[in-house]
């Protein structure tokens, strides 16, 4: 994606965002972005996270999906109570845009699975969890890695020793807005 497209796409989830919190309306864009890939949306408040919510359905075009994502992280991330319009000028948007995951045989993850590089992906049906590449902690060996995205996915936290345990990794590219209004 070019600068320009990522300008766009980073407008369009501004305005998602603002007519969610201001109107209780949903906006998106179907005629751009037709591409379908795996997207998450985080926001940030004075540099600290204020909301994330992605998808890795692939289902719809980008332009709905990285919109139904701003509008989750914005009101219904569980971690953080909904925004507010007096934050709206306040927040700034990353958008990480996921390759598709790839399975991690278990007998290959500290070979495939790179800090920094590689988001994870745990599951067990019906449980399953995501963590992006930026989220990892410094220093953090793969074991650490593993055991961090099976506790977000609500499993017992060695389950990426077992058998049952698919393991999936994926790449992000992730741009933000450059502006931050302090208002």
């Amino acid at each position: 994606m070019n600068d320009k497209e990522k300008r766009d796409l980073l407008a369009l989830v501004r305005k998602a965002i603002e007519s969610a919190v201001i109107n209780g309306e949903e906006t998106y864009d179907e005629t751009r972005f037709l591409q379908k890939q795996p997207v998450f949306v985080t926001l940030y408040k004075a540099g600290h996270p204020r909301g994330s919510m992605g998808t890795m359905d692939t289902r719809l075009p980008l332009g709905v999906s990285v919109c139904l994502a701003a509008r989750y992280a914005a009101l219904k991330d569980k971690k953080h109570n909904p925004l507010t319009n007096k934050e709206l000028k306040k927040i700034k948007i990353e958008i990480s845009l996921l390759s598709h995951p790839e399975e991690v045989r278990h007998d290959q993850y500290k070979e495939k699975i790179k800090y920094g590089e590689h988001g994870l992906i745990a599951e067990i049906p019906p449980f399953k969890g995501t963590i992006l590449p930026q989220l990892f902690l410094p220093g953090s060996k793969v074991e650490d890695i593993l055991t961090q995205v099976c506790k977000k996915a609500g499993l017992v936290e060695d389950s990426w020793t077992k058998q049952e345990c698919k393991i999936h990794r994926f790449t992000a590219e992730r741009f933000k807005e450059r502006i931050l209004a302090l208002m």
